[in-house]
């Protein structure tokens, strides 16, 4: 209700940016909350067995600087729920201050202020072609092509040992990185599965320059930071 009651507000008003400029109207703790909702999703795992990995791409919150279009919200401490694929935030960093939850509004854009990562809310087709929203985040931004990488997490559940001849397996969070591809000014981000046959569709005006400078300069479409300067040089 409270995320509802935000985006109407967004439609409602032309100036609602610059009324975002601290957690006044940003928290469902403070005295606004329309920019929060409560999206409490986390993975219950019942059985008693260990636990692998995390769901969070950093399991620490992270200072960051939270955008409305291009104009600042403010500072605050995040995390990305990549199994939700749920942004977590708080005023402060304090361990007994409770979080949020971002709400999913497309013209919201958290920054990592350690490394600089950008997010935001997307439009993507994924490997099923299914049309979905989620975060990605930012690799490159160009008038020709942009690029995009997302976190997935998957959950396997363990499984207990019936005897003792057979071990037990433990719960099982496993990261992935998918990559996404926009040409131009497009709405839509499409999966890009890392195979070189792939990517032809995307850029397809620019194929044979592409080829010879992945060729020249020994690099590989799997490769994000491979990937990132092809997509540059190709912008350029």
């Amino acid at each position: 209700m409270r995320s509802l009651l935000f985006i109407l507000s967004i439609g409602l008003s032309t100036i609602v940016s610059a009324q975002y400029s601290n957690l006044e109207n940003f928290s469902q703790q403070g005295r606004g909350g329309e920019l929060f909702a409560s999206m409490r999703k986390k993975r219950d795992v019942s059985n008693d067995l260990p636990t692998v990995g995390s769901i969070y791409i950093n399991d620490e919150f992270q200072p960051c600087e939270v955008y409305y279009k291009e104009d600042v919200v403010g500072n605050f401490y995040y995390r990305h729920n990549a199994f939700n694929d749920e942004i977590e935030i708080k005023e402060t960093e304090y361990a007994d201050e409770e979080e949020s939850s971002l709400a999913t509004v497309k013209e919201l854009r958290v920054i990592n202020k350690v490394d600089g990562r950008e997010l935001s809310l997307s439009t993507y087709k994924n490997r099923e072609e299914t049309i979905k929203n989620g975060y990605l985040y930012t690799l490159v931004e160009g008038d020709k092509y942009s690029l995009y990488y997302r976190n997935r997490v998957r959950f396997k559940e363990g499984v207990k040992a019936v005897n003792s001849m057979v071990r037990s397996t433990s719960n099982k969070f496993t990261h992935y990185t998918d990559f996404y591809i926009v040409n131009g000014d497009e709405p839509l981000a499409n999966y890009f599965s890392g195979k070189s046959k792939d990517i032809e569709p995307f850029i397809s005006d620019d194929l044979e320059k592409a080829k010879a400078y992945m060729r020249d300069n020994k690099l590989s479409y799997k490769k994000t930071d491979d990937l990132a300067q092809l997509f540059e040089y190709l912008n350029s």
